[in-house]
């Protein structure tokens, strides 16, 4: 029994990513809104990572580019990155967008809506017909 976990240690070190490799998924927690500033970001193992970024570093959104401050909390994020001299922050050099969030629909007045048994209440009156 002794010998199956010398033998699956080494296995499982090597599936934890390291909080400094280059390449890194996690989900948005906060952005600096300017075009140079700071991202934090919460790893699959629940750490939370800050990178660096600039007007150089590429952030893509569904194909496009956009600028780094318009990432939004709570969006799924790839980033490849390399480490910053004299930092312990990592600097970002590409920002991928996995999942986005999609835009709120609007809501267009005047027009009846549909049926929510979530939020609609049903009244019922003391009328019978005969």
């Amino acid at each position: 029994m002794r010998m199956g976990g010398v033998v699956l240690f080494p296995f499982l070190m090597a599936a934890q990513t390291p909080p400094n490799s280059p390449i890194l998924r996690g989900v948005v927690l906060e952005c600096d809104q300017r075009p140079t500033g700071e991202l934090a970001i919460r790893a699959a193992d629940n750490s939370v990572l800050r990178y660096q970024f600039d007007r150089k570093t590429y952030v893509e959104r569904d194909e496009r580019m956009i600028e780094p401050e318009r990432l939004a909390p709570g969006e799924k994020v790839e980033i490849v990155s390399d480490g910053a001299r004299g930092s312990v922050l990592r600097y970002a050099r590409t920002i991928h967008v996995i999942q986005a969030t999609p835009p709120p629909k609007p809501r267009r007045a005047g027009l009846p809506q549909p049926y929510n048994p979530r939020t609609d209440t049903v009244r019922t009156g003391s009328l019978t017909y005969a």
